[in-house]
């Protein structure tokens, strides 16, 4: 599962988004300096030769890729987001060494950080960023079985328990400063919304 998350303003609108098995890729329109809005179109995904890559068509009809994570063993469960300036950012899964990561694009080159790694963590990852532009990221830990909120603050990044017994298909969204999500009970197999 793959996800998307834009920032709700006027200068980005989604025209079109497609998943596949390996990752997603989006249409979305831009407002450049000029005000004119330019369709953009970039793409997140993990590649068995390339590992997590990053590409974006330029506006010669160019994709320009780039690698993000030189994870070809596996991985996936990736999340783009785009903070308020239209840098991205992805939140990803890496099968080998069992860990979460993210990287974000800082206007020159990809940086990338292991966010949590102790036991099986990483899976259905939501990126978002907040109106400061830190990345929050919810994700699913596989060893403890529960729904945890890892969050940037000033550098350090702060891991949050939000709810035990579950976290397979885990899903969120955010609006304005509240932040809803939405996973699967494994226990009961009931689906549950919590809020942050």
């Amino acid at each position: 599962m793959c996800q998307i998350q834009i920032p709700r303003r006027e200068a980005i609108r989604i025209r079109w988004i497609a998943e596949s098995a390996i990752g997603l890729s989006l249409g979305y329109y831009h407002q450049n300096e000029r005000q004119l809005p330019t369709l953009k179109l970039a793409s997140a995904e993990r590649s068995p030769k390339d590992g997590h890559r990053f590409a974006e068509k330029t506006t010669a009809g160019k994709w320009k890729f780039a690698n993000v994570d030189d994870t070809r063993k596996g991985g996936g469960y990736i999340s783009l987001a785009f903070d308020s300036k239209g840098r991205a950012g992805m939140s990803y899964f890496v099968s080998d060494s069992e860990d979460l990561r993210y990287a974000h694009f800082d206007g020159r080159k990809w940086v990338k950080e292991t966010v949590a790694s102790k036991g099986s963590q990483g899976k259905f990852t939501t990126l978002m960023f907040d109106s400061a532009n830190q990345p929050n990221i919810f994700f699913y830990n596989g060893t403890s079985d529960t729904v945890m909120l890892a969050s940037d603050r000033s550098g350090a990044w702060s891991l949050s328990t939000l709810a035990t017994r579950g976290g397979n298909y885990l899903t969120a969204t955010s609006s304005g400063s509240s932040k809803a999500y939405l996973y699967r009970d494994s226990t009961s197999g009931v689906l549950k919304i919590g809020t942050v």
